[in-house]
């Protein structure tokens, strides 16, 4: 919709649903290398810098559930474009999606619940007192995980200006989450600002170009976050973190692109 000449909006609403596949539902199996932290044999061991205490890859095999249900989803999106001149554009979206019946595996929490039942972790023997012994396999399976809902802001901002000097471009495009909320059975509710979750990222961008020359710089920060608690609750908090790329580009050579970055 276009009530001005230099003014959008644009929305959308959608569902959909994603059945499972065969392999999900039985009729084939897969193999992985999943990163889990063995908590329980940590636990026993009592040695915190015992290598069960760490991420390891381990092997899981996944069977197939034939009692999984569909993942339904319904998303929807209300967005503003403001040109406010030829070379200066503004966009603003807002979002949300409503996930349910997620369709996926938690080796990590079947490992914490089920790991020393030998029909779940398979474990090598061991004479060590209290070791229930290392991982050989871990048995998984597809499952209706839980649910997923999330809600946030994007805006992109983008300006371009000619000079006698060359042609500068400079951007800006932000993330602003405003809910997460990720529901397992058993599990903690993950939410905004926890591990993995920051709730704001941003991308500050400029370019210029000049004959045979180009550049381009770009800083990139990323929102702090909580520790993952399932690892060590006493761990602090992720730091927020800024990384800075530069790039130069030299095309006065036939065929040959140099670049300094």
């Amino acid at each position: 919709y276009t009530p001005m000449d230099n003014l959008s909006l644009r929305g959308s609403f959608g569902t959909a649903f994603r059945a499972p596949s065969l392999v999900q539902l039985g009729l084939g199996r897969t193999d992985e290398s999943p990163e889990v932290l063995d908590v329980l044999r940590c636990a026993a061991i009592g040695d915190p810098n015992h290598r069960s205490c760490s991420l390891e890859e381990n092997i899981a095999v996944f069977e197939g559930n034939p009692n999984l249900q569909p993942e339904e989803s319904e998303s929807y999106n209300l967005g503003v474009i403001w040109e406010i001149s030829d070379d200066f554009d503004l966009a603003v979206d807002y979002y949300s999606y409503d996930i349910e019946g997620i369709i996926d595996s938690d080796t990590q929490f079947l490992l914490e619940t089920e790991g020393l039942n030998p029909a779940v972790v398979v474990r090598r023997p061991t004479n060590i007192p209290n070791d229930p012994g290392e991982i050989v396999q871990i048995n998984d399976s597809f499952r209706n995980i839980g649910d997923l809902k999330t809600s946030g802001l994007d805006i992109d901002v983008d300006y371009r200006l000619e000079t006698e000097a060359g042609e500068f471009e400079f951007g800006f495009a932000m993330n602003y989450v405003l809910e997460f909320e990720d529901k397992r059975a058993g599990r903690i509710e993950t939410v905004e600002g926890d591990y993995e979750q920051p709730e704001i990222r941003w991308t500050l961008t400029g370019g210029w170009s000049l004959d045979d020359f180009n550049a381009a710089v770009a800083v990139n920060y990323i929102d702090g976050y909580r520790q993952d608690s399932t690892i060590d609750p006493s761990l602090p908090d992720v730091d927020s973190m800024t990384t800075v790329d530069l790039t130069l580009n030299y095309l006065g050579v036939e065929n040959t692109k140099l670049t300094l970055g």
